[in-house]
């Protein structure tokens, strides 16, 4: 058969396909040619756009081609994580080291670097190749991508591993990340550089971590948004004036200052509470107080563990049971006592199963329970406090408000949401910055 088709398929292609020569006097031209013939067809990628126009400017063949092989791999890593992931690494890099202006999207305003990186990187590269990257000859070009390229594509797939729970030492990347939160990969690349050793690299991440976990949790405690639309601009600044500080020390007094000028706390004038809407964020902040109580009481329960879902995971315990007759002597309105028995103090994790078991059960009968699962949990019974020594010295050295409470009414839910104020205010005390950085 192939051969009775063979002599129908080369008439076809003698009359039917043309091949044309297009000739291009300069490496400029040449690009054009290849971008305006990718409008056609199957359309090539953003990062391979910008690879061919990088490539096209090394001269040497064999440096184009080791430049080519390094990109193609660090490609193929950050493409594990998702098919995306290889555009956002670049997007993050090019903002965070080297865009200098930002429109905001006002009406009528041309966009600036920061929105074009989102929108066309491969030909902003091209446009600031001079003045915002310094990239002048052929030299430059190869540097940008076997130096710039590789060490920021490698910075980029570890944030991802950590985002995964996969790099104990950037477990803070892992909590910013399960609040839905991404801007911080901007901030954090742009603090380090190719010339930082390896022990700079992650002194300077876990600062500039600890910091924008500071900084969403402060705004999601106050039931602020944490959303690009609200963020995104303060910490493309703040990655600016990161790029300026060179050493360790610089990075954490930039950061520490970023955060004193934010004056938003954990203070009681607001009442975080549980509402329809943040279900998830609660659990997580949940899961952040539980875990230190559990640390500091040198127990081993994983984060990953308490913001699990489903039969196997935790769920989110009110201590009072939403029966308001037998509250109505404490709260004579209803509407304020299901509002405030949805303040994060009277809520625990506990098991999903037992949970559901406990439910609708007296303060008094589900006490013993509590005393079988995370501290936090278990600090409301009396025997926590007469058979575990570690947690009594932690208590102790914190000086966090725990308490016994042999009943939970009012006056108990408001001692506990002092406590957990108290918690969340070590939790993401600014003094984070310098400790995650090992100053």
């Amino acid at each position: 058969i192939e051969s009775v088709a063979l002599p129908h398929f080369a008439d076809w292609l003698m009359r039917r396909v043309q091949m044309v020569s297009v000739m291009a006097t300069t490496d400029a031209d040449a690009y054009t040619i290849f971008e305006t013939m990718n409008d056609r067809g199957l359309r090539l990628t953003l990062p391979e756009m910008l690879r061919g126009y990088l490539l096209s400017r090394i001269e040497s063949e064999s440096k184009r081609s080791a430049a080519s092989d390094i990109w193609k791999k660090r490609i193929a890593e950050l493409t594990e994580f998702g098919k995306e992931a290889d555009v956002d690494a670049i997007q993050a890099w090019l903002r965070g080291r080297h865009a200098v202006s930002a429109s905001q999207y006002r009406s009528g305003v041309e966009p600036g670097d920061y929105e074009r990186i989102g929108n066309e990187f491969h030909r902003w590269v091209r446009d600031v190749e001079r003045t915002c990257l310094s990239l002048r000859g052929p030299s430059d070009f190869d540097s940008f991508i076997t130096q710039d390229f590789s060490f920021y594509a490698t910075q980029y797939a570890r944030l991802l591993r950590a985002a995964n729970g996969n790099e104990s030492d950037l477990e803070t990347v892992q909590y910013i990340a399960s609040q839905g939160f991404t801007l911080h990969y901007m901030v954090l690349l742009s603090a380090v550089t190719p010339a930082d050793s390896e022990d700079e690299v992650l002194r300077k991440m876990r600062a500039a971590a600890a910091f924008v976990d500071i900084l969403i949790h402060r705004r999601l405690w106050n039931s602020m948004r944490i959303s690009q639309t609200s963020l995104r601009y303060p910490l493309f600044d703040l990655a600016k004036s990161l790029r300026e500080a060179e050493s360790v020390e610089e990075v954490v007094d930039l950061l520490t200052s970023a955060a004193a000028a934010d004056n938003r706390s954990f203070a009681p004038e607001w009442r975080f509470r549980r509402n329809r809407r943040n279900s998830n964020i609660v659990r997580r902040i949940l899961a952040r107080l539980s875990l230190h109580v559990e640390r500091g009481s040198v127990r081993r329960l994983r984060y990953r563990d308490l913001v699990e879902t489903g039969s196997e995971g935790y769920d989110i315990e009110h201590v009072i049971p939403n029966v308001y007759s037998r509250y109505r002597r404490q709260w004579p309105d209803q509407t304020l006592f299901e509002d405030e028995r949805s303040w994060i103090g009277g809520l625990l994790l506990i098991p999903s199963r037992e949970n559901r078991a406990i439910g609708k059960l007296t303060y008094e009968q589900k006490l013993p329970q509590y005393l079988k699962h995370n501290q936090l949990a278990a600090s409301l019974n009396p025997a926590a406090y007469e058979r575990d020594p570690a947690f009594c010295s932690f208590r102790e050295d914190s000086k966090l408000l725990l308490k016994p409470c042999r009943e939970f009414g009012k006056r108990e839910l408001h001692e506990r949401q002092r406590l957990y104020e108290q918690i969340a205010g070590q939790v993401w005390s600014p003094e984070r910055i310098r400790d995650a950085a090992g100053l």
